[in-house]
């Protein structure tokens, strides 16, 4: 249980207040993270479009929420912020152009006390002289969301959603989403799709009710569904 005491511990500090100060040469328990987060952007930071680091951080939060969700409720704790936190006050110990790229992704995927802690921290790198990735630019306008296709199942249950993402100048973007109605309509499951575009997955739908759907009503559908998903006790 000493994870789980030192999370303890880090959400007491966090509701207090409390500036955490720790040395750089000493590893936190979330360093293995930090390093495999840095390792794995790093080839990244040259590519002119942030989609690549951005799905990297959004699956590296999602592996942390699911992973600590009903820990969390165990200590009595958030353990997914504890976790979040511990990752950005690591990146900004690193002050390199990895854990530089790190961050600015997460101030672009997370919200809420992540994304201005982490935009904070890149910040104050960006003034110590750290390198920003290619792709920095490109972050000053966010993805549109330009198009939507749906497949429903027989029952009506379950629809899939295909989403299109465009940003001014970059290659569009496409990602899978899963709603399942027989959960009030929380978001079960949400992938990027691969560089194959769409046809790999209109071909796995093609047994189903294929419509193309009115992106604004989309997006509050997808909304709603992921603000369910985070909501449920333990994670679909």
């Amino acid at each position: 249980m000493g994870a789980a005491r030192s999370m303890r511990r880090t959400a007491a500090r966090n509701r207090a207040g409390y500036d955490r100060r720790a040395s750089a040469a000493t590893p936190s328990l979330f360093s293995p993270i930090t390093a495999e987060l840095m390792a794995a952007i790093e080839p990244l930071l040259e590519d002119p479009d942030p989609a690549p680091s951005e799905l990297l951080v959004s699956e590296v939060l999602g592996i942390g929420a699911r992973s600590t969700r009903s820990l969390g409720m165990l200590i009595g704790c958030d353990a997914e912020q504890v976790v979040a936190d511990g990752i950005v006050d690591d990146l900004a110990r690193a002050a390199s152009p990895p854990a530089h790229a790190a961050l600015l992704a997460l101030g672009a995927v997370a919200h809420g006390p992540t994304a201005r802690r982490a935009l904070a921290a890149a910040r104050r790198q960006r003034l110590r002289g750290i390198a920003e990735p290619a792709w920095a630019p490109a972050l000053e306008t966010p993805p549109m969301l330009v198009r939507a296709i749906r497949a429903t199942d027989p029952y009506g249950d379950v629809d899939g959603l295909a989403l299109t993402f465009a940003r001014h100048g970059l290659e569009e973007r496409h990602v899978a989403v899963m709603v399942d109605h027989g959960l009030g309509g929380l978001v079960k499951d949400a992938f990027a799709l691969d560089g194959a575009g769409l046809g790999p997955w209109l071909d796995a739908m093609s047994g189903l009710d294929i419509t193309e759907v009115d992106v604004t009503k989309v997006a509050g559908v997808v909304i709603r569904g992921m603000e369910l998903a985070d909501a449920y006790p333990v994670g679909p």
